[in-house]
């Protein structure tokens, strides 16, 4: 269920991704707040981050009751999390 999940995101962002592109998991045993999605090719993940900045993406829109908002982000830790909001500062 998840892996449709995440191709009818894909199909939202008017990507065209089958299931042998990626491999996905949950993250957390209660309610699914976090999907870790591996990409088999590097150029398919740009494609996915360049139209995540086009299109806003709702829990709505695959019949969710709630309004939410999904985010579509890179999986760093938490060193690179915390450089890059210091660049930001700097910037």
């Amino acid at each position: 269920m998840i892996t449709e999940n995440v191709l009818k995101i894909a199909d939202r962002l008017n990507l065209n991704l089958s299931k042998e592109d990626i491999s996905c998991y949950k993250i957390g045993e209660e309610a699914i707040k976090h999907i870790k999605v591996s990409i088999s090719n590097f150029d398919i993940k740009n494609s996915i981050m360049e139209a995540k900045k086009k299109v806003l993406i709702k829990a709505a829109d695959f019949g969710s009751q709630e309004e939410k908002i999904i985010y579509i982000n890179h999986d760093i830790t938490i060193t690179k999390q915390l450089i890059l909001k210091k660049a930001r500062e700097l910037k």
